[in-house]
């Protein structure tokens, strides 16, 4: 007489080698968060300062919320090694600071550069050098703003706070992206006003546009802070990593 095996066992036989399988044949990786893309309202408000409208920035684009992960990049005075275009070569950021002559806090001055070589649409040269990245301004603080880019970038600093500085900020595998957060004067530099974070992406002049260096900082668009500050610094380190 033949002996049939329980039907529950050849189940438990079969769950252990398909789970014994998946283990073995598993890719690791480390899961990111999950990106959900959110229309903020629209930063072209118009704000009241002592009973004069006064028109804010033209050309402003409602930031889309990424909600990824990511990390500061530190910049200090001198010369910054990182890697802005993730070619796995260091290129610079070289922060200075100016002093205006008349009282302490002057400014910083920050200048991108990569290494690499010419892009091909300029030149067929194989050998790197340093390039300098401008950033294309991407809008206008009033409707006589001419300025179009910045061959530098620069901090707006008094005594009781940073009216505009700027971070990097760079997720998983990711180009460092720039954000220039920046705040009205107002009264005084002590007076609590909006504070916008303006997002830029780096970019390559493939197409030979006219003005721009090989690589630039692109304008991509504009969070407000939900609160209103005196530093724009506080800004960034209390809503940043919300808002983006």
């Amino acid at each position: 007489m033949k002996k049939h095996i329980p039907l529950f066992i050849i189940s438990l036989f079969a769950v252990f080698v398909v789970g014994a399988y998946m283990v073995l044949n598993h890719e690791s990786y480390n899961e990111l968060a999950t990106i959900t893309t959110v229309d903020t309202p629209t930063p072209q408000l118009t704000e009241i300062n002592n009973g004069i409208k006064q028109d804010v920035p033209i050309g402003l684009k409602a930031h889309k919320h990424i909600g990824g992960k990511f990390q500061i990049v530190t910049i200090k005075n001198g010369t910054n090694k990182i890697d802005l275009n993730n070619d796995g070569v260091m290129d610079t950021v070289f922060m200075s600071k100016r002093e205006n002559g008349t009282s302490p806090h002057g400014y910083s001055i920050y200048n991108f550069s990569i290494y690499t070589p010419p892009l091909a649409v300029f030149s067929s040269d194989t050998n790197s050098y340093w390039h300098s990245v401008i950033v294309w301004k991407g809008y206008k603080d009033s409707k006589d703003d001419n300025a179009l880019y910045y061959n530098v970038l620069t901090t707006t600093e008094g005594a009781d706070g940073f009216l505009e500085d700027i971070r990097l900020i760079k997720g998983q595998n990711q180009k460092p992206i720039l954000v220039i957060a920046r705040k009205d004067f107002g009264d005084s530099y002590a007076d609590s006003q909006v504070v916008r974070f303006h997002f830029y992406d780096l970019v390559e002049n493939t197409d030979g546009e006219d003005l721009s260096s090989n690589y630039s900082y692109k304008y991509r668009d504009t969070a407000v802070a939900t609160s209103k500050y005196t530093d724009v610094n506080e800004a960034m380190d209390k809503e940043l990593a919300n808002k983006y």
